[in-house]
């Protein structure tokens, strides 16, 4: 490993190629469906973090895709050279948002070249869901101006290829149930994200010295 790298306790590798190239982890069939403009060059990097190894996608335009993997690729190999300060910064959000830091991802530039027009206007719509909060599939609908395309939403989500950087385990059921994630580990892992983020904006009032709504509302029920 490259020793900058190391000391920033950070696994990463590069491995720019043309078009996708299936290794057989959970969303390479995805990401290869859904962004495929085979033209582009897709530089890799893998980032080792408490929730896991992922795996970022990117070219010069920004950010294709991020997804978990179980292994780095036989192919892959320690990149030599610098990459872009925005990836940089992208890396050590992820790691922060994973250790359960309150982070906002809306400034990560993404290469929404190949992406489908209403996948790519479903996801914009959820990347503009708050950290800490949730809307149900329906909200969502109607919020894109498609108020009968609830199904098609959530279609459009499970088919996220930036997952946590668009932030589709915040959208919910109108009943409030968690409704589906087809990230690996499913609905157990987009409980364990919604509950991090709960406790993440919790635990920056307690320090700012405010006392949450909810403990608010619960403060006026007992009297």
């Amino acid at each position: 490993m490259i020793p900058e790298l190391a000391a920033r306790n950070v696994q990463l590798f590069r491995r720019p190629m043309v078009g996708h190239r299936r290794w057989g982890d959970p969303g390479s069939e995805k990401v290869r469906a859904l962004v495929h403009n085979d033209s582009a060059t897709v530089s890799r990097y893998y980032l080792l973090t408490s929730l896991g190894l992922l795996e970022l996608g990117w070219t010069p335009r920004g950010l294709r895709w991020l997804w978990w993997c179980r292994r780095v690729p036989a192919y892959a190999f320690a990149c030599p050279t610098p990459f872009p300060t925005w990836l940089d910064r992208t890396m050590a959000m992820l790691r922060l948002y994973c250790e359960g830091r309150v982070v906002h991802f809306r400034g990560v530039p993404i290469d929404w070249s190949g992406f489908q027009p209403f996948l790519r206007l479903v996801l914009k719509a959820c990347r503009s869901v708050p950290f800490g909060k949730t809307v149900s599939y329906q909200e969502l609908a109607q919020k894109i101006g498609r108020p009968r395309a609830v199904r098609a939403v959530a279609r459009a989500l499970a088919t996220n290829p930036l997952p946590i950087v668009i932030p589709c385990h915040r959208v919910v059921r109108k009943n409030g149930n968690l409704g589906g994630y087809s990230a690996p580990g499913g609905i157990a892992l987009k409980r364990r994200l919604l509950q991090m983020e709960k406790q993440a904006v919790l635990a920056n009032a307690q320090v700012a010295g405010i006392t949450p709504i909810s403990h608010v509302r619960l403060a006026v029920a007992d009297r």
